[in-house]
């Protein structure tokens, strides 16, 4: 019967000392506002755990960067489509651009470059990349004047196409975004080049911009 007795005093006191936390193993309760819990840069070094922080926040710090203010190379893949008054032709083919340029802080940019398709051309003008503060993808617009390079295409078209002997030079607009990266970003981007009223081609594509 005393043993019946004692149970109860006998569990009260095993689960009193499992529950306590020896002293060495309670966490401490450090306020890190407070200058004096801070570590001090001699032997923060020391410490290799501080180190490997300390390196891998400097790395994250300088490459995540996105910054202007430097010279870019642009490329665009993608499909022309082609329309022309001539026997009202249409037709689509292939086309490679490949621009260099450079851009300011403001993001201004300055560039020139050939276009590689059906109808090919050279071509120098302006874009101007957006970039919110709180969105990741980036609108750009663009505006520019060229001039067809008849030696160089990409391909040959239909019978009809080479019967053209319409407007050579053209103006072009340009639009699409822009999703940023560390020093690349990657586009997609709708071109429309004015051969007058006598032709009309669309570029659409996807491409990267380098920055050097």
């Amino acid at each position: 019967m005393r043993s019946l007795f004692l149970f109860p005093l006998i569990l009260s006191f095993a689960l009193t000392c499992l529950a306590a936390e020896p002293e060495e193993y309670k966490k401490p309760n450090l306020d890190f506002e407070n200058p004096e819990t801070l570590i001090d840069p001699i032997e923060g070094i020391k410490n290799k755990h501080f180190v490997r922080r300390a390196i891998l926040s400097s790395m994250a710090k300088n490459t995540s960067r996105f910054e202007f203010e430097r010279p870019y190379i642009n490329h665009l893949m993608g499909f022309s489509a082609v329309f022309q008054r001539t026997l009202f032709t249409k037709y689509v083919t292939g086309v490679q651009a490949l621009s260099f340029g450079y851009i300011t802080e403001g993001g201004h940019g300055f560039e020139g470059g050939f276009e590689f398709a059906s109808v090919s051309n050279v071509f120098a003008g302006y874009r101007h990349i957006f970039r919110p503060e709180t969105f990741s993808l980036w609108p750009f617009l663009g505006a520019g004047l060229g001039t067809e390079v008849t030696g160089l295409r990409f391909a040959d078209g239909p019978p009809q196409a080479p019967q053209y002997n319409g407007m050579r030079q053209m103006a072009f607009g340009t639009l699409g975004f822009l999703v940023p990266l560390v020093d690349i970003g990657i586009k997609a981007e709708a071109r429309f080049n004015f051969y007058g009223t006598d032709r009309l081609v669309l570029s659409t594509g996807v491409g990267v911009i380098f920055f050097l």
